[in-house]
């Protein structure tokens, strides 16, 4: 699954400036892709928090877990300024926020079901013998 969705969001950073998944993934240091690379690591951290950086690093070619954390902190700094990149990042946070939104309510139904279940049980057994 996480590769799944790591995948869907490599494929849209990558289109979004004409490059490939290998491009972002690869060892390359110019400047597009470090950036389309960071938009890429941001919206997976954002929308996958469970993830580790180290995680993160894996998906995009084995890069250290500092690597990702000053990406990520990076494409943040360029959001929330509003230069550069930041429509196309935002774009990014939009298109995965829509497909992310039925997953979180499945698993907000998920959790409620199996504390409503537990709290049965608990009620099973701490009800008093005769």
């Amino acid at each position: 699954m996480t590769r799944v969705i790591a995948r869907r969001v490599l494929d849209a950073a990558a289109s979004q400036v004409g490059l490939s998944v290998d491009d972002l993934t690869g060892p390359s240091r110019k400047l597009p892709l470090v950036w389309a690379r960071a938009r890429a690591m941001l919206v997976i951290r954002r929308y996958r928090s469970d993830l580790s950086y180290k995680t993160i690093g894996a998906l995009f070619g084995g890069r250290d877990h500092s690597t990702v954390r000053h990406a990520v902190a990076e494409a943040q700094k360029r959001l929330a300024s509003g230069t550069g990149d930041a429509s196309l990042t935002q774009e990014l946070l939009d298109l995965f926020g829509r497909d992310a939104a039925p997953a979180l309510r499945r698993a907000i139904e998920t959790t409620a079901f199996r504390l409503a279940w537990m709290q049965q049980c608990l009620a099973v057994v701490e009800r008093p013998r005769a």
